[in-house]
């Protein structure tokens, strides 16, 4: 459970202060072990990845603020986790990479994250202009919830209706992103 409020983590991230940084690797970093430990990785490999996100969030935090609509725990292990699938869609041939190919490999990845981050961005502050209760509609969509089960949540009289109303939020979505300078 996050002990700070988003602002903490960030503003400590910026400046680089150490309890700051101590409670996040405390806080955040057994998770993210567990996450890769799931899927066959190492503790080193966590380490890595950890790494790696923090280090895209100081490069990214250093030309501009991040806005957040998520928790700060959220955007992290997302974050965590993409690169992690990343790092696995890169190994699936070579289990073992040696590392000096990796300290290159680093400066992509961190590039990468921040890319991802930014687009993140973006998404998290176009999904607030749009309705409510599309917010509802597409975050149980994007869950993986089934239409049933959101018809009956939401009060929708089908599914069909739900595929329609998911499909006109995902459209106001997406013209808000076009609509975007940073698209």
């Amino acid at each position: 459970m996050q002990k700070y409020e988003n602002q903490y983590y960030l503003d400590g991230i910026k400046s680089g202060n150490s309890k700051v940084l101590e409670d996040i690797y405390a806080e955040f970093l057994p998770q993210i072990k567990r996450i890769v430990s799931k899927d066959g990785g190492t503790t080193e490999d966590a380490e890595g990845i950890f790494n790696i996100c923090l280090t895209s969030f100081f490069i990214r935090l250093q030309k501009s603020p991040i806005g957040m609509s998520s928790n700060f725990q959220a955007y992290l292990i997302t974050a965590c986790r993409n690169q992690w699938r990343k790092q696995l869609q890169k190994n699936t041939r070579e289990r073992v990479i040696k590392n000096d190919y990796m300290e290159l490999q680093g400066v992509e990845q961190i590039s990468d994250t921040t890319l991802w981050q930014e687009r993140w961005g973006m998404y998290e502050d176009n999904f607030q202009k749009i309705s409510e209760n599309c917010q509802q509609v597409l975050s149980l969509h994007f869950k993986k919830t089934p239409a049933k089960v959101i018809m009956q949540k939401l009060g929708y009289a089908s599914e069909s209706v739900v595929a329609q109303r998911v499909f006109k939020c995902k459209k106001s979505l997406i013209e808000f992103i076009k609509k975007d300078s940073r698209y």
